[in-house]
C-alpha cells in the first residue's frame, strides 16, 4: 500500500495555507471559549489540508494480486489452419497453468474483432467458435476491444497471437495506447 500524487508541487500550497489560518486564528478577537476556538482551528486546518491534497491529486495505491489476461487470437486467412491450431494449443497449455484467482478472456479477430470469452476463471477451451471475416487482419481493432474487456480490480495483460500481417496499419498505435 502506498500514496501517490498526480501534481505533487501543489502540496507546496499547504504550508502558506496553514500559516495563514493559524495567523488569522491568533489575531482574531476571542468571543468564544478556548475549547471552541481550538476545535474551529482544527476543523479549518483539516479542511484546508483536504483541499490541498485534492488539488495535488492524492491517491491511495493498493496492491493488486490478481492478473487478467486477454488472449487476442488472429483467425485471418494469412495465419492458415496450422497457425489457428498452434494458437489453440498454446491457449490450452496456458490456461492449464493459470494460477487460481487469475482470470482470462479471449478475443478472436480477422477483419473485425469478436469476444470469444469474457475474462473469467477460464480453465480449458476446446475450440474457438467465433467466425470473423477472414479476408483481412485488423490488429488495432482487436487490441482496442481487448483493452475494453479488463476488470478494474486486476493487473492487465494482453497476449497477441498473430502472424503480424496487419492490413489496417493501426496495430502499432493501438499497442502503444494499450501499453
Amino acid at each position: 500500500m502506498g500514496i501517490s500524487f498526480d501534481a505533487p508541487l501543489a502540496l507546496l500550497l499547504l504550508v502558506p495555507a496553514l500559516v495563514l489560518t493559524i495567523g488569522l486564528h491568533l489575531g482574531a478577537r476571542r468571543r468564544m471559549g478556548s475549547g471552541r476556538r481550538s476545535a474551529a482551528l482544527i476543523v479549518r486546518a483539516l479542511l484546508l489540508s483536504a483541499l490541498v491534497f485534492a488539488l495535488a491529486g492524492f491517491q491511495l495505491v493498493l496492491p493488486v494480486d490478481r492478473l487478467a489476461t486477454v488472449f487476442v487470437v488472429d483467425l485471418s486467412d494469412s495465419v492458415g489452419n496450422a497457425g489457428r491450431e498452434d494458437a489453440l494449443a498454446f491457449l490450452r497449455e496456458t490456461l492449464k497453468e493459470r494460477p487460481d484467482g487469475d482470470v482470462a478472456g479471449i478475443v478472436a479477430f480477422g477483419k473485425g474483432a469478436l469476444v470469444e470469452r469474457l475474462p473469467a476463471e477460464l480453465t480449458e477451451i476446446d475450440r474457438l467458435s467465433s467466425a470473423p471475416v477472414r479476408s483481412a487482419t485488423d490488429i488495432g481493432g482487436a487490441l482496442r476491444l481487448a483493452a475494453a474487456l479488463f476488470p478494474d480490480d486486476a493487473q492487465k495483460r494482453i497476449v497477441l497471437l498473430s502472424d503480424g500481417n496487419d492490413t489496417t496499419g493501426d496495430g502499432q498505435t493501438e499497442a502503444a495506447l494499450a501499453a
